[in-house]
């Protein structure tokens, strides 16, 4: 890894009595499957594992110190929790050897601390893929939503657009179908689409890729499995618009 590079987060820290109670040192690098009961936290440790992430890499890329991280971080829990009630200490080490701890106190980010050496200067966005984006089709009700609102493609650009999709949408929601359809809105090269065709393959899966793109109305998200003809991605079956989805995340990044 260069040495300007933030990396992966290599251990998350749990220190915390609510939403659910969790004292947890994980080394995230050795975890291949998370199993457990309905209402245990494993989607709680998921979300906070990218809310860490994601304030590392503002951390980072912002420059930001407190009080100024620490309003982002609330601005993260307050729109990814339902109940955002977090009450402990949530943390994380990274590859670059950066770390960083965030206090809570009934859901008030009353801290934000990141310790990096000064070369450390690039790092990536997290994303999170949920169930609700699961479908490519999410994806084409969202565009549709922003389209109406004039904010399409623009919904990271400032707070107010951001807001306006959070009465709707979770944050991480927003913000992946935001990179997804920036990227689809981008276009792809050959080169590109061969590679998505190669993932795609991996699943072992009927479903041919010659091209994607979206619609000249910018109402719809189109494909083409023989290069001529053009048919919404919403006439695909529910796993065919899953694998799409989680493939064309993964090209965001």
């Amino acid at each position: 890894m260069e040495n300007n590079k933030l990396g992966h987060v290599s251990t998350l820290k749990l220190q915390i009595t609510a939403p659910i109670p969790m004292d947890h040192d994980m080394d995230i690098r050795a975890l291949v499957l998370m199993t457990g009961k309905n209402g245990t936290g494993k989607t709680v440790i998921l979300k906070l594992n990218w809310i860490i992430c994601a304030m590392a890499y503002i951390a980072v890329v912002g420059n930001l110190e407190d009080p100024a991280l620490s309003e982002v971080a609330q601005f993260y829990i307050d729109n990814t929790f339902d109940d955002h009630d977090i009450d402990g200490i949530i943390g994380g080490t990274f590859e670059s050897g950066a770390s960083l701890e965030i206090t809570c106190k009934e859901g008030k980010v009353l801290t934000s601390v990141m310790i990096k050496d000064p070369s450390v200067t690039i790092a990536s966005h997290p994303i999170y893929m949920s169930s609700e984006t699961r479908l490519i089709s999410e994806s084409v009700r969202y565009m549709r939503y922003c389209k109406s609102c004039s904010i399409l493609f623009k919904v990271a650009e400032n707070e107010e657009n951001l807001k306006s999709v959070l009465h709707l949408y979770k944050l991480y929601d927003a913000l992946f179908m935001e990179s997804l359809l920036i990227r689809l809105n981008a276009g792809f090269t050959l080169t590109q689409i061969t590679e998505l065709q190669t993932r795609l393959d991996t699943f072992e899966q009927d479903l041919t890729i010659k091209g994607i793109k979206i619609s000249d109305k910018q109402d719809d998200i189109l494909y083409t499995a023989d290069g001529e003809k053009w048919s919404s991605v919403r006439l695909l079956g529910a796993g065919h618009q899953a694998l799409l989805t989680m493939t064309l995340g993964g090209m965001t990044i």
